[in-house]
């Protein structure tokens, strides 16, 4: 079975542990990217899935580099989720259909 890249965006100690079990058994290699470089990294690696963890303080770089992907045609296709270490993913009220999915 080929290892697949999921890239973890932002991610906090809280996140991480809730996605460990995920990303056991050698299946996935785990990247970190940066909120400041994780666009670029993102698109120069093309990984399998995409997750963005999402805080409040940060939701409109999480926005931004959510629409960037999605605007790209080499990104585009990427599945995205994203999580939160708060229990509700909001956005601030902003919420936008992003087509997001993860199929782990």
């Amino acid at each position: 079975m080929r290892t697949q890249t999921v890239a973890v965006v932002n991610g906090t100690p809280d996140v991480m542990a809730s996605l460990e079990s995920l990303f056991e058994g050698g299946r996935y290699d785990v990247v970190f990217p940066g909120l400041s470089d994780a666009y670029a990294d993102i698109r120069r690696l093309r990984p399998e899935r995409v997750v963005l963890c999402t805080v409040l303080e940060q939701d409109d770089a999480i926005l931004q580099l959510l629409t960037m992907l999605r605007l790209d045609r080499v990104t585009r296709d990427i599945p995205v989720v994203a999580v939160t270490p708060y229990g509700e993913c909001d956005l601030g009220g902003r919420s936008m259909p992003v087509g997001a999915g993860l199929d782990l």
